[in-house]
């Protein structure tokens, strides 16, 4: 899942964002993109 390499710091991120993005998803099953992006500050593309 992650390369070899990557720091400790950006894979926490990465999980930190990863369950903002499910917990929002499942308060709310049909959220779109954007506003995942807008509610966790992120761009639609990430």
């Amino acid at each position: 899942m992650f390369e070899k390499g990557m720091g400790k710091n950006y894979i926490e991120a990465t999980q930190k964002t990863t369950q903002k993005i499910l917990a929002l998803i499942k308060e709310n099953p049909y959220i779109t993109k954007k506003e995942i992006a807008e509610k966790i500050g992120i761009t639609e593309d990430g």
